[in-house]
């Protein structure tokens, strides 16, 4: 191992041996004070041992000195042990020999001090001072036991010189004089000052801080610089911090000797020195301008001292006791002046702190969050912390079990949040505003935890952003606050006595200033009720009531007496506040002492806080005004901050109980801006708003209760469509189509002073005119919606119809089918289908006329996956006349029947991606198909029918598991459509008729052999003639009888009604009705039928059911009256349809009961 090598063991060994001792010191009991000593002794020899470390070429006499000096720290620690273990149980001879052991190590150690060479500090003299006084001061050491012995070093053996000469030494240390200290140890001999009373006396408030425990680091701190008689006064025994001489000469503190005097209030009893007991003539207090100078910078000295020491401790992160005392030496330090908190953010100590919340030990999250809360409170402090992820791991401890870790984590983050500078930072930091919002509202963080968060948030609101993320959060109030408000004027509530407190705050408005009786000098008492407003960056306090009068761009003079104007000003290196009243006005900084040097570093600490005094226009008395001035949102106009507000409302995802919230707390100020203001921005931003407000259909009532209607017709039909920005046009139309889709009685709402309502036909041609003219995609689509939701709208439907064909707006529908915006499209179609019962014939034709239509909305997409576009397309297809030919020809010839029955089976196989719109597509392909039925009296349609077998293709769709109940009702009715041609394309086998010649046997032999094949032909019983499922469409040979039967068991009425309707083509009077009813009752078609009738009691299912029961009785016999008669509850529903039943089904079952009567009787 190389000498270097050997050098950095050493060095590390010997600190790591110094840290154990100044653990063990702490826990002897017995000479405690002299344990510390030492080991503040080895503390202080640890930056020399450090210094070693940095050296690259040591030389060997170095490493010799390093050896020696751990040779004697482990003497130390040995020592040290035996008194920490045997305390007890020692004697006081043996006590002693330790004593005296420790005083030789600690010379000893002073002797190696004093041999190291000059080059080893490179140069630098501070270092080289440092030490030989240390190595000097070591040498002499004298330990004392129990306070018997009274030693003083070599420093404090400086006598015979006076206060004066101390002063001139830049770098020494006070001793009083030869006759003072004799005075001092006649009266307090063999008086010492220890460490508590040094604490006490430095800061009684930090002394309470500590709770009354000495801690290991402070302790030891309080020894970096040398400690003397002169600094403590005799009385306090603390260390003076307004040090004054009396006749006598000895010094005190300035309150202790004036209470001492106040003691003697008879003037002629005799004033004695409390020191030395002498009578004093005078009462003078003289300051000792010197010693208080050397007092406050010992203070200073010894401060910076603790700071280091502090600091070198936590970099060595050896011992989390010893970093807990440092944290907390450090939080006194901190307390003390706000100086020491610059010391610690140049030495890098706030900056290391942030990594302490990383440690293992909750208590040091705790200790350091306490100490970074006072260190923040600079500007300096929030800068560091800011660049660090300080605020990260804060906002993951907020959400600690443990409480004090919360406290303290929220307490530093309400710090952080008073300046503006971090605001930002902390909305950014993840999961922060979430977890605040969430204190805010949760009991079981505790109300302290909550009133706090609540403030971190109101300081958060300044930053715009931060208002978004907390609403998206579900934390609206602030975003609705300052929609309402603004961002309001800057007001504020006083207390007027003697002096105000005013602190400018937003949204306060109608605040008061109480008087406090006092009398202005030449004028009336103060007004009890004030107000203080900003403009223009001045604050203008009055009387609430009077009349106001502008103030000049230059800050003019006010007529109005009560009135004081106060206008902040920001200087380099200063904090201003003018005021003026009247035209009486006067600058006042902190330099020109008008304030106290805590109020003024407190000033400058706080960030835009000014304070100084305002004089009124005839008032005598200065009056105290602090004005806190808060940028963000406060420093905007009231429009601006509504654009912001308005415009994240617009973006928000919003829960509907959320959006109703925000309607009754925001919808009237939002149609107030809309109406009122002017400028683009704004109205657009207040349109986005309420588009979201109104999305929820609850919330459309309270937009008409407000009167939101004649605004929006307004906007869309009187600017006109070129006079006005089309996006306004968008978002009014989006209002009205939420409100019409979720409003029923949109008759009663007027638009105009002329007494039209929205669905008056003046207002649906304004929107018909407008659809035709139109060429924005997202205004057409809102046009489309709301004339989709009125023809929906039975009161309406036939004003939308008569406006639609006046204006031909059809045909402008059928063109946006073709729009690559599937959205219109499928507005487009809706409208179509839903006005497709009235125009339907119309539609139909202009789809046939139209490029690319009617084909397009069934083949020209994409079926990789189904969307709503292609489900609504197909279906207006569906629902358009049936028996329309012009457009059953037009899809016929452009190929569309293979499309839709391949894509049909892709479905029911699963071969095609199935989504939320997939039965729906279905639906609308069956319908297209069923449509061809209606029409199979066109040639090409029947030999289209009976290529594709379109009786099979239905009859597979009867299974349950094929589709929905639509798809099994379309195929039904398909059925019923083919079912119902096959008894005319039914024809029996024709026979072929002989040609004349003459007859032979041979002849007649082959006639007859043809004869008997033609009656070998078998003949479909009902249709008496040759049938199949192809050519004639029969249900009987494709099956499909038996599975309309198992429709009838569906609960689905629709389905049932079409099932009995296909079924009942084989019981028409042009087939023959008895072998009908003979096939039919072998497949048990009456029992499901009768089951039909008593599940089922809507009309046309009772109607269907009692034709084929009529048929069944009247071709079936007698067999099946039993059956019939002794069901109750089919006797029952006859009779109800007897007096409750339409024309033909009371006539059916009148009928029906009759033949029953007359077959039992």
């Amino acid at each position: 191992m190389s000498v270097k090598d050997q050098k950095v063991v050493v060095v590390e060994s010997l600190l790591a041996a110094i840290s154990e001792i100044m653990s063990s010191v702490a826990s002897v009991e017995i000479e405690h004070q002299t344990f510390m000593e030492l080991g503040c002794y080895l503390h202080r020899i640890s930056p020399v041992i450090m210094e070693f470390q940095t050296i690259e070429n040591g030389s060997p006499s170095a490493f010799q000195i390093l050896q020696s000096l751990s040779a004697k720290v482990k003497l130390a620690n040995n020592l040290v042990v035996k008194c920490s273990t045997g305390a007890k149980s020692i004697r006081d001879d043996d006590l002693k020999f330790i004593t005296e052991e420790l005083e030789e190590v600690i010379r000893k150690l002073g002797q190696d001090l004093s041999t190291i060479p000059l080059s080893t500090f490179q140069n630098k003299k501070y270092a080289e001072i440092a030490v030989q006084s240390l190595s000097r001061e070591m040498k002499n050491v004298c330990f004392h036991i129990n306070g018997t012995g009274n030693c003083i070093t070599e420093e404090r053996k400086l006598e015979n010189s006076s206060v004066e000469q101390l002063v001139k030494r830049k770098d020494a240390d006070i001793v009083p004089s030869s006759d003072e200290k004799n005075k001092l140890h006649s009266t307090w001999s063999g008086y010492m000052p220890r460490l508590g009373d040094f604490l006490e006396g430095i800061d009684s408030d930090a002394w309470k801080y500590a709770r009354g425990s000495i801690e290991t680091l402070s302790q030891i701190a309080e020894y970096s610089e040398p400690l003397y008689d002169t600094f403590f006064c005799p009385i306090t025994k603390r260390i003076m911090d307004d040090p004054v001489t009396i006749e006598s000469g000895i010094t005190f503190e300035r309150k202790a000797i004036a209470e001492w005097f106040g003691r003697f209030k008879n003037v002629s009893e005799t004033i004695t020195c409390p020191a030395t007991g002498i009578k004093l003539q005078s009462r003078v207090l003289n300051s000792n301008m010197a010693l208080r100078t050397i007092i406050a910078e010992w203070k200073r000295r010894n401060e910076v001292k603790r700071i280091k020491v502090a600091h070198n401790v936590l970099l060595l992160d050896k011992s989390e006791a010893m970093v807990l005392d440092a944290i907390r030496d450090l939080n006194i330090l901190s307390q003390k002046r706000r100086y020491n908190r610059g010391e610690m953010h140049n030495l890098g100590i706030t900056k290391l702190l942030t990594s302490f919340l990383e440690h293992k030990n909750m208590m040091v999250w705790t200790e350091a969050l306490k100490l970074l809360r006072l260190l923040v409170e600079d500007e300096e402090g929030k800068v560091i912390v800011a660049n660090t992820n300080a605020l990260e791991r804060t906002t993951e401890m907020l959400s600690s079990n443990n409480a004090s870790v919360r406290h303290e984590s929220i307490a530093f983050l309400l710090e952080l949040s008073e300046t503006e500078t971090l605001m930002e930072n902390i909305g950014y930091t993840a999961g922060c505003i979430l977890t605040l919002i969430t204190m805010k509202y949760n009991e079981s963080a505790g109300s302290l935890a909550a009133e706090k968060a609540e403030k971190i948030l109101k300081n958060l609101e300044k930053y715009p952003r931060n208002i978004k993320s907390m609403a998206e959060y579900g934390y609206l109030e602030p975003l609705l606050d300052h929609l309402i408000s603004g961002g309001g004027e800057e007001e504020a509530v006083a207390v007027h006595q003697g002096y105000a407190a005013v602190t400018g705050e937003k949204r306060v408005c109608g605040c008061d200033l109480r008087g406090g009786g006092e009398e202005r000098r030449g004028g009336d008492p103060l007004d009890g009720r004030r107000r203080l407003r900003k403009r223009r960056g001045r604050f203008v306090v009055g009387n609430k009531g009077r009349e106001r009068k502008s103030i000049n761009d230059s800050g003019g003079e006010e007529s109005d007496d009560c009135r004081t104007t106060v206008v902040v000003s920001e200087r380099e290196g200063e904090d201003s506040l003018l005021a003026k009243g009247g035209g009486n006005g006067n600058l006042l900084t902190a330099t020109e002492g008008k304030l106290s040097p805590v109020e003024a570093e407190e000033a400058r600490g706080k960030r835009r806080s000014h304070i100084g005094y305002v004089s009124g226009n005839s008032s005598s008395a200065n009056h105290k005004l602090q004005v806190s001035i808060h940028q963000g949102l406060d420093d905007k106009g009231t429009e601006e901050v509504q654009i912001e507000m308005a415009s994240y409302l617009s973006e928000l995802i919003l829960e509907h109980d959320m959006k109703t919230y925000v309607a009754e707390k925001a919808s009237k100020v939002l149609i107030k801006i809309v109406t009122t203001t002017r400028t683009i921005i704004t109205q657009r931003a207040a349109f986005g708003a309420l588009v979201q407000i109104s999305s929820h259909p609850l919330n459309n009532q309270m937009l008409v209760n407000d009167g939101i209607i004649p605004i929006l017709i307004e906007e869309m039909f009187t600017c006109g469509i070129y006079n006005t920005y089309i996006d306004f046009k968008e978002q009014a139309a989006t209002i009205l189509a939420n409100i019409a889709k979720s409003t029923t009685d949109l008759e009663t709402i007027q638009v105009d002073k002329h007494g039209h309502t929205i669905t008056s036909h003046y207002s649906i041609y304004n929107i018909a005119h407008m659809l035709k003219c139109s060429k924005s995609d997202n205004l057409n689509i809102n046009l489309i919606n709301i004339l989709l939701y009125m023809a929906k709208n039975p009161r309406h439907i036939a004003t939308v119809v008569s406006v639609i064909k006046e204006t031909e707006v059809s045909y402008t529908l059928i063109e946006q089918l073709n729009s690559p915006v599937e959205v219109l499209v499928v507005a487009a179609a809706k409208l179509l289908t839903a006005l497709s019962s009235h125009i339907g014939h119309s539609i139909a034709e202009g789809l046939c006329k139209t490029k690319g239509q009617p084909e397009g909305l069934i083949k020209s997409y994409d079926i990789d996956q189904i969307t709503k576009k292609h489900a609504m397309s197909v279906n207006l297809i569906a629902k358009l006349p049936h028996k329309n030919l012009t457009l059953n020809l037009s899809l016929l010839h452009r190929g569309t029947v293979p499309a839709i029955i391949s894509r049909m089976q892709g479905i029911l196989r699963g071969e095609t991606r199935t989504t939320r719109y997939t039965r729906c597509y279905l639906e609308g392909l069956v319908g297209v198909l069923v449509r061809f039925t209606a029409t199979l009296v066109d040639q090409e349609i029947l030999q289209m029918a009976r290529g594709q077998n379109l009786t099979s293709v239905f009859t597979e769709l009867l299974v349950r598991t094929a589709g929905s109940n639509e798809v099994q009702r379309l195929a039904a009715a398909a059925l019923e459509n083919l079912s119902s041609q096959s008894v005319h394309l039914s024809r029996p086998p024709e026979v072929p008729i002989p040609s004349r010649r003459r007859f032979s046997s041979k002849t007649f032999s082959s006639s007859s052999q043809e004869a008997k094949k033609s009656q070998r032909v078998q003949l479909c019983p009902v249709h008496k003639g040759a049938c199949s499922s192809s050519t004639t469409f029969c249900l009987l040979e494709s099956g499909a009888v038996e599975r309309l039967l198992g429709c009838l068991e569906q609960k689905n009425p629709e389905v049932v009604e079409a099932a009995l309707s296909a079924i009942g083509t084989l019981l028409d009077e042009m087939v023959d009705v008895e072998e009908s009813v003979r096939v039919l009752g072998e497949g048990d078609a009456l029992s499901f039928v009768l089951g039909a009738l008593r599940e089922h009691r809507e009309e046309g299912v009772r109607q269907k059911c009692f034709l084929v029961i009529e048929r069944f009785l009247t071709s079936g016999g007698d067999s099946v009256v039993g059956e019939i008669a002794d069901d109750r509850m089919v006797r029952a529903a006859l009779v109800t349809a007897v007096h409750k039943g339409s024309g033909s089904t009371k006539k059916m079952a009148e009928n029906i009961l009759r033949y029953l009567n007359n077959v039992l009787d």
